[in-house]
């Protein structure tokens, strides 16, 4: 390889090198970002956030760079590789934050209790022109991890006919905003009447695995201490551990013993 090819190479390899680091470091906000506030753990791993934010750092990651190294050359005069630069970060710029936004919309907003199940929901799932018939707190969607709330519907035959059709169209209970109540006295009470148990003997292989054993320690309680209810997520098998003196969620975690 002659001298010039030989610099122009390295050169280019400099500059993928660099738009790399910068690209990395632009990763590591965007993920403090993504799993301090919209995923706090282990949500990630429920909502499917790891795998989206994944995909969008992966492609991120690779097509700035790659498109320096293909670009990149000292010998372009300096107005049309500062141009063609420009350009490569204004397109990655964009599908970082078209990423983002999917990552944004896909995020957890609400935990939200359905009578014998809770049911983790996006804020893409949420029917939002209802968020004005929420209650006063309930009427922004979190950006910071799920909000606990009640999902509870009247006994008014319309109210039930009306749920029964939004629900074919793809909007259920834990989604429709207008049935959202905040966490109280009467949702810990009705928590404490579906909990279901663990069974030492019958669940013994799923209480020893890993995942499990670490998020009992997580809770400061004992197995005794403890019930679950199913949870519906994107990522399915997934349990909400219970307090059962109180009624209140402590954890998750995966178990598929009783499923």
């Amino acid at each position: 390889m002659s001298e010039p090819l030989r610099t122009k190479r390295q050169s280019r390899l400099r500059a993928a090198g660099l738009h790399l680091s910068l690209t990395a470091m632009l990763a590591l906000v965007c993920a403090a970002l993504v799993f301090l506030l919209w995923y706090p753990s282990p949500l990630q791993s429920i909502a499917g956030g790891l795998e989206l934010f994944g995909l969008v750092v992966g492609i991120d990651l690779l097509l700035g760079p790659l498109l320096t190294l293909l670009v990149f050359d000292m010998s372009k005069p300096k107005r049309m590789l500062v141009l063609d630069l420009s350009v490569i970060v204004t397109l990655q710029l964009a599908a970082l934050a078209y990423g983002l936004l999917t990552v944004c919309e896909a995020r957890p907003v609400a935990l939200a209790f359905e009578g014998e199940r809770f049911r983790l929901v996006t804020a893409v799932a949420v029917y939002e022109q209802e968020l004005p018939l929420a209650p006063l707190g309930l009427r922004k969607l979190s950006l910071t991890g799920p909000r606990l709330v009640r999902a509870e519907i009247t006994s008014d035959q319309d109210q039930k006919f009306d749920a029964v059709m939004m629900a074919l169209n793809g909007f259920v209970l834990g989604t429709r905003p207008r049935y959202w109540r905040e966490w109280d006295d009467r949702a810990s009470r009705s928590v404490q009447h579906h909990l279901r148990s663990f069974d030492p003997n019958k669940d013994a292989a799923c209480l020893k695995a890993p995942d499990f054993t670490a998020a009992l320690a997580a809770t400061g309680l004992t197995l005794s201490q403890l019930g679950y209810l199913p949870l519906l997520a994107r990522s399915e098998g997934w349990i909400v551990l219970l307090d059962r003196a109180r009624g209140m969620p402590v954890g998750y975690t995966r178990f598929t013993c009783q499923f």
